[in-house]
C-alpha cells in the first residue's frame, strides 16, 4: 500500500504522458499533412499500451482484481487479434487504468492534449494551404463544398470537433448556462456549414438538447 502511495505521483506522470502521446497519434493518424507509417503507429501504440500498463500495475488494486482485470485485457487481446479493429483493446485497457484516477483531471487533461494537437495541425495545414499544396475548400465526389483542415475526410475534423465539445461539456457542466449553450449551438452550426457532416451535426444538436433538458427541464 505504502509503495502505491509512494508511486502516485509517478503514475500520474506516466499516466499524462500516455494520454498525451495518443492524441499526438490520434490526430496524426487522421491527418494528410504530416508523414505516417504504419511501423510509426505500431511504435506510438506500443508505447501507449506499455506506459497504460504501467499505470495500470501501479494502482492499488487487491490481486483478484488484478487477476480479473488481466484476464479482461487478454480477452480484448484475443478479440483484437480475431476481428482486426483495435477499439476494444484500446477502451477496456484504459478504462481499467483510469479505474480510480480523478476522471475530470484525465478528462481536462486529455481536451488540453487534443487541443494543442487539433492547432498543430491546422497550422501545418495553413503552411501547405499557402505553399499550394492544399485547398481551403474541396468538392468531394458527390458535389458537396467541405473543409477539412489538414484532416483525411471532413467527417474526421467534425467527429474530432465532437470528441473535444464532449469533454469540455464534461468539465464545464456545472458552470454552464444560456451564453454558454448558444455558444455550442454557434460552433455546432459553424462545423456543420464547414464540413457539411451530417451525423456529427446530429449529435451535437442532440448533446445541447440534452443539456438544455438537463439543466432547465426540471425548472
Amino acid at each position: 500500500m505504502r509503495l502505491r502511495n509512494s508511486c502516485k505521483p509517478a503514475r500520474k506522470y506516466i499516466l499524462y504522458f500516455a494520454l498525451a502521446l495518443f492524441s499526438l497519434e490520434q490526430t496524426w493518424f487522421f491527418s494528410d499533412v504530416f508523414p505516417f507509417s504504419d511501423r510509426v503507429d505500431t511504435a506510438l501504440r506500443l508505447i501507449y499500451f506499455l506506459a497504460i500498463a504501467v499505470v495500470f500495475l501501479l494502482q492499488d488494486y487487491s490481486p483478484k482484481m488484478y487477476l480479473a482485470y488481466g484476464l479482461l485485457g487478454a480477452a480484448c487481446v484475443l478479440m483484437r487479434l480475431g476481428s482486426g479493429l483495435m477499439f476494444w483493446v484500446y477502451s477496456v485497457i484504459t478504462i481499467l487504468a483510469l479505474r480510480q484516477e480523478d476522471i475530470s483531471d484525465v478528462f481536462r487533461f486529455l481536451r488540453w492534449c487534443l487541443t494543442i494537437s487539433l492547432l498543430i495541425l491546422t497550422l501545418a495545414f495553413a503552411v501547405k494551404y499557402f505553399q499550394g499544396q492544399r485547398q481551403f475548400i474541396e468538392i468531394d465526389n458527390v458535389g458537396r463544398r467541405r473543409v477539412r483542415l489538414g484532416f483525411l475526410h471532413a467527417n474526421s475534423l467534425s467527429t474530432y470537433f465532437f470528441n473535444l465539445m464532449l469533454l469540455w461539456v464534461w468539465e464545464k457542466y456545472e458552470s454552464i448556462g444560456p451564453r454558454a449553450i448558444a455558444g455550442l449551438l454557434l460552433t455546432t452550426v459553424a462545423m456543420y456549414l464547414l464540413t457539411d457532416s451530417r451525423t456529427a451535426f446530429l449529435c451535437e444538436m442532440l448533446l445541447c438538447l440534452m443539456i438544455v433538458l438537463a439543466k432547465y427541464g426540471r425548472k
